[in-house]
């Protein structure tokens, strides 16, 4: 087993006072191109520096899903167009395997339907989620592949892949109605891809009785493998909780299990999967109060709650949920926006517990959403929304966290995050939508170590 480092306990690590330069933010540039709108952004890299982003351009019928590739060592390449003319297309993911081959998975708009409710008749439309992938080294883009049935309509599609290339996309299924409608049907699904290009599935995955309803799947795959696809459990008297099914590398997914995440309202989670299995967790509870889990995956996923902070920490659940990201050796970070609306960071060992967790900006109400990305050894970044503007806090090879940054210009949407990812050798990027002259725009910046 891996071993962490000691990450940060000593309290003078993590000394804002004290910090040195960290690498500084390009200046940003736009990645959109053309007249037309573009928003929600997503970005993806793998440990050499290969990178992709997506993104949606357009408006309504003509929403299209858009995708930017950076080879490793190499510019940004001009954004192009992948999925089906005439209907929208949006919600789009990307990840690169290690070998720098990119995939994309999306929804989109195929027809329109009418379904029965207990308040009458709604016209609805009904998604399928699609995906394309393009091999390291080339530049044209396989065809449109349609993983899930028209039958009924999706949510937004998840996906994660290890280095060999195998991608799990996972979403939700069903009639979009409620539960006590008639003919009523929600469930999650899954389908994968391995390196050969050939997706299986769909494939059902949430059958248990628990839950009233099934929501917001989400999947987090290891680099040599393992698997955890997870998703919100809908309780009676407005609770929730969340189950899970996990696989070792090239085995099946074991039985549903449930994930130590039961509260009021909507569970506010993050999970992530290291390269040797080894699951990290952070949620959030009705009260906002913060719990950090490590487990193994492999047939079942149990969690099991690290040592908390020194001093309680309270995250502000109308900022989202907390962030964990974690790197193949099992370095991982944390980070959340607490209740006085600051942009925190903590990060979580092996065998330490929870480090110490630091402040990375002062209070802002307007702080929203915070994102982690990490690389290898130490390095890593948060990155989030104040005042209209990303920021952004490197983590040094050392540990040391810095400051929090301005990276954009103002104008930045609230309401849709900050993209980050980083390289292995601790390049991080980020892509964010920005109001520019009226019409949003995709921006994006990057920095090195």
């Amino acid at each position: 087993m891996t071993s962490f480092r000691p990450l940060l306990a000593a309290a003078g690590l993590l000394s804002l006072a004290a910090t040195p330069a960290l690498g500084a933010w390009s200046a940003p540039e736009q990645a959109s191109r053309g007249p037309l709108p573009a928003r929600s952004p997503e970005v993806a890299t793998n440990a050499r520096g290969d990178a992709a982003a997506v993104w949606v351009r357009g408006a309504r019928r003509a929403q299209m899903v858009v995708v930017s590739v950076r080879p490793a060592g190499d510019g940004w390449e001009e954004p192009v167009a992948i999925s089906r003319r005439g209907r929208p297309a949006i919600d789009p993911e990307v990840v690169v395997d290690g070998e720098g081959r990119v995939i994309v998975a999306w929804r989109q708009v195929v027809r329109r339907r009418v379904v029965d409710t207990r308040r009458g008749p709604v016209r609805q439309a009904v998604y399928v989620v699609r995906a394309r992938e393009r091999a390291a080294g080339d530049t044209r883009w396989s065809r449109i592949r349609t993983l899930s049935s028209d039958r009924h309509k999706v949510g937004p599609p998840e996906l994660a892949v290890d280095d060999a290339g195998t991608a799990v996309a996972t979403w939700h299924w069903g009639t979009g109605t409620a539960p006590g409608d008639r003919g009523f049907v929600g469930q999650v699904q899954y389908a994968e891809v391995g390196a050969d290009g050939a997706w299986t599935g769909p494939v059902r995955l949430s059958r248990s009785a628990l839950c009233a309803e099934v929501r917001l799947p989400r999947v987090a795959v290891g680099a040599r493998g393992h698997a955890v696809v997870w998703w919100q459990c809908d309780l009676p008297a407005d609770r929730s909780t969340a189950l899970a099914r996990t696989r070792a590398p090239g085995g099946a997914f074991g039985r549903e299990v449930e994930l130590p995440f039961r509260t009021g309202g909507d569970v506010a989670a993050d999970l992530a999967v290291a390269g040797d299995g080894r699951a990290v967790a952070v949620n959030a509870d009705e009260n906002g109060t913060l719990s950090w889990w490590r487990g193994q995956t492999g047939e079942t996923l149990t969690l099991g709650e690290l040592p908390v902070l020194k001093s309680a920490d309270r995250a502000d659940g109308e900022a989202g949920a907390p962030a964990v990201a974690v790197n193949p050796a099992a370095d991982a970070l944390s980070g959340w926006i607490d209740v006085g609306g600051r942009p925190r960071a903590a990060p979580i060992a092996a065998d330490l517990g929870v480090g110490t967790a630091s402040t990375l900006a002062a209070a802002d109400p307007s702080t929203r959403s915070a994102r982690v990305a990490v690389g290898s050894g130490l390095h890593g970044v948060t990155a989030w929304v104040a005042d209209a503007q990303v920021m952004a806090s490197r983590r040094a090879s050392d540990g040391t966290l810095g400051p929090g940054e301005s990276v954009s210009s103002t104008g930045v949407s609230e309401a849709d995050p900050p993209a980050v990812a980083m390289s292995g050798g601790g390049e991080a990027t980020l892509f964010w939508t920005r109001i520019s002259r009226g019409r949003p725009v995709v921006e994006r910046s990057t920095s090195v170590p």
